[in-house]
């Protein structure tokens, strides 16, 4: 691991790397991330944009197994790729929400600069009174404020490969995501959103039904 830099209080940073890291840690893992604003282009690809710090929040949480301190929380980690990929260059755009300045530190546990499985994260947003439907293929993580969620339609894999489909309410859906092996925060959620875990592949597709009282932005993240 080493430190690239620290976080500017209440403004934006630029990080700029010769090889692209699999994971960065803003301050410890048992930090809250301030940041209010992420993105990451890898040799000028965006690969990853998410502008709001709760969103940031469940994408740290989502692949992290441990639950940590007195205030029983999942540990937080921002995940770029599966290894680092070198040979190929990556700028990091950071804001930060907060007047703390903890450090940024990069590191990785092995290195892949042929075919890499580097992470795509960015956010789709859902118009009031809409329906909007995920395909399986596409994702990995659904991450989303159910406030004006209805209920999600699901179209799942059953074991013996038919197509089974369920109407299921956000608090259901935080129950499954329990029921997966997924560590949560409480209420079985990442940082007060529900999630939708497709890491197994057995979704074929989520389909939301958004109110009318305003907009539902998705957090949509694929790895690889």
């Amino acid at each position: 691991m080493s430190q690239i830099g620290s976080l500017t209080a209440s403004s934006s940073d630029i990080f700029n790397r010769a090889d692209t890291p699999a994971n960065i840690l803003i301050g410890t893992v048992d930090t809250d991330v301030p940041l209010s604003a992420f993105s990451v282009s890898i040799r000028g690809l965006q690969t990853i944009n998410i502008t709001a710090q709760a969103r940031i929040q469940a994408f740290a949480k989502w692949l992290m197994a441990g639950v940590l301190g007195a205030d029983v929380k999942k540990g937080m980690l921002l995940k770029l790729a599966d290894e680092a990929v070198t040979g190929q260059s990556c700028q990091i755009r950071t804001t930060n929400a907060t007047a703390t300045t903890p450090g940024v530190f990069e590191f990785s546990d092995g290195k892949n600069g042929n075919s890499p499985k580097v992470v795509a994260a960015g956010e789709e947003t859902i118009q009031a009174s809409s329906v909007q439907r995920f395909d399986g293929n596409n994702f990995d993580l659904l991450a989303f404020d159910p406030s004006n969620v209805t209920d999600v339609q699901f179209e799942f894999i059953s074991a013996n490969g038919s197509v089974f489909s369920q109407l299921m309410t956000a608090v259901e859906i935080d129950a499954m995501l329990v029921a997966q092996g997924v560590t949560t925060d409480a209420d079985g959620r990442l940082a007060g959103l529900t999630a939708i875990d497709n890491t197994d592949n057995r979704i074929v597709s989520a389909t939301f039904n958004n109110g009318g009282a305003g907009t539902t932005t998705v957090l949509k993240v694929n790895v690889g």
